[in-house]
């Protein structure tokens, strides 16, 4: 099924049973008079980014609604870049940014370039492939490896700290030491995303107030309860512990009152569901169309949704509001209903698997990996769904399977299915009554090439159900494998090689980084 899966006329409120993680917010106008700083910051010595920001599409900002293909666990990538997309003066200066791209030296690491070229795919096709950007996760966020469920805002974050080092690189490649920090602050990034926030705290002794400025990107606020994000928002009180610098006094009741001092045009809200050790806060969420914040109005325009147990499994999902279409949008990955059950049980297959082997043998774990490749293989490369380890037998891959088919059967009673469901199965007994995997079916090239690119010899295929499952060993075939590498291989350099190089370069657009 395509990404634009669902679409929600706006009448005024939106209440999330899923869960909204993030949430940005178009900022649309002061509502009363600007207010007279005493003691702003210092004004910036230069302004690194000077044209106006465009804060709506209608002033002719081209808008996509694309659906992004899932590259095995990156639906934290697809949605955090789904809803970027959505910001409008982002997208704008995405696309007035042609004079880097005329003396860019194509780095695949640029992660300005990587977006507009995505912006680019997604004008001109349907569906497109954010492998760009999926192979550049380690550059931009080092603790995080291709092929594993992520968070996404620390994704975004990361992407945000990406692009604004670019900017600021582009001015000065010494920019920490000879660019003030007021001009450090007013690339693109720092003016659409940028505020100042100003925290005040009353002593309850003396009276005396301190004052302090912070540049922030963000604000955050933990789910306790069902609520709203208007009253997350008007909460700006809170008591702390504070020792005061002019009477010495300490107090657990001191006064701490949090405002804007300058309103950032897009304003991104954190909403943390996780507490400490991973335990998640289902309650809803409940918001307007527009949002109160200080002096300041916004408007929603798109939203991150985790959905799933845990902090690290689950699936994320992107909702946005098309201002041309004046509706909310749902933009999910690629992925069929099948694909999403099977996303949704791996896990429970997984720790089936692992119940089920320690029973006979418990040193037996399974290491979760991303995409596995080899340079004795350019071009090719897999993912298979764990490493079995054991201090008893030898390792082995693990290849699951879920059958969406089938869910509602045992897969230990596939002999006595009817006769069409045993043709399309992917097991059967031969004539001295083994359990094997049929040769011609897909999952045996499959777990082929999986062994033969990661070098191991066996593999288990496990198939799973909520009814029951069951698990054949496949063994490394090499006959078979050097069939598949040279097929592979040939379709490697004969359709895809040309496919970046000659068809790609001409129009100007970068050749995919390969993994």
């Amino acid at each position: 099924m395509l990404s634009l899966l669902h679409n929600l006329r706006i009448k005024g409120i939106i209440r999330f049973e899923t869960d909204l993680q993030l949430g940005f917010f178009w900022y649309l106008k002061i509502l009363n008079d600007m207010w007279n700083n005493r003691e702003p910051p210092d004004s910036p010595q230069v302004v690194l980014y000077q044209e106006p920001l465009i804060l709506g599409w209608q002033q002719g900002i081209p808008h996509h609604d694309v659906g992004l293909i899932n590259l095995k666990n990156s639906c934290f990538l697809n949605a955090t870049l789904q809803a970027l997309f959505h910001v409008p003066p982002l997208v704008n200066f995405l696309k007035m940014d042609r004079m880097h791209r005329m003396s860019c030296d194509g780095s695949s690491k640029c992660v300005a370039c990587a977006l507009f070229n995505l912006l680019e795919t997604m004008s001109t096709q349907s569906v497109a492939v954010p492998l760009r950007l999926y192979n550049i996760i380690p550059t931009i966020c080092p603790g995080m490896k291709r092929g594993n469920q992520e968070d996404a805002h620390e994704l975004l974050v990361k992407i945000l700290q990406a692009l604004d080092t670019e900017l600021l690189n582009r001015h000065d490649k010494d920019w920490r030491t000879n660019l003030d920090y007021p001009s450090q602050l007013t690339t693109a990034v720092g003016k659409i995303f940028g505020g100042i926030e100003t925290s005040t705290v009353s002593c309850p002794a003396c009276k005396s107030e301190r004052k302090t400025y912070t540049h922030c990107t963000s604000v955050s606020y933990v789910i306790k309860e069902a609520c709203s994000l208007q009253s997350l928002l008007s909460k700006q009180q809170d008591k702390i512990t504070f020792t005061c610098q002019t009477c010495n006094k300490s107090s657990a009741n001191a006064k701490k009152v949090d405002q804007f001092h300058s309103y950032p045009k897009i304003l991104l809200v954190l909403l943390k569901r996780f507490a400490q050790g991973g335990v998640k806060q289902r309650s809803p969420l409940t918001l307007t169309e527009t949002i109160t914040v200080d002096k300041a109005r916004y408007r929603f325009i798109a939203g991150v949704i985790h959905s799933g147990p845990t902090i690290d499994c689950g699936h994320y999902t992107c909702v946005a509001l098309c201002i041309c279409k004046m509706s909310l949008w749902k933009i999910n990955c690629v992925c069929t209903e099948g694909m999403k059950y099977g996303i949704d049980h791996e896990e429970d297959a997984r720790k089936a698997y692992v119940q089920w082997k320690k029973e006979t043998d418990p040193s037996i774990e399974v290491e979760i990996v991303g995409l596995g490749a080899n340079t004795n293989y350019p071009g090719l490369g897999c993912s298979p769904d764990g490493i079995v380890t054991s201090s008893i037998e030898e390792h082995k891959l693990l290849e699951i399977k879920i059958p969406y088919a089938r869910r509602n059967n045992d897969p230990k009673t596939f002999n006595n299915w009817p006769q069409k469901w045993k043709k399309s199965f992917c097991l059967y007994y031969n004539d001295s009554n083994e359990l094997l995997l049929k040769r011609n079916h897909p999952y045996y090239d499959q777990v082929q090439v999986q062994m033969g690119v990661l070098e191991f010899s066996k593999c288990d295929l496990y198939v799973w159900t909520p009814m029951g499952s069951e698990c054949v060993t496949v063994k490394f075939d090499p006959e078979r494998w050097n069939e598949l590498k040279t097929a592979l291989q040939k379709f490697h350099w004969e359709v895809l090689i040309p496919e970046y190089f000659l068809m790609r370069a001409p129009r100007g657009l970068h050749p995919i980084a390969l993994p």
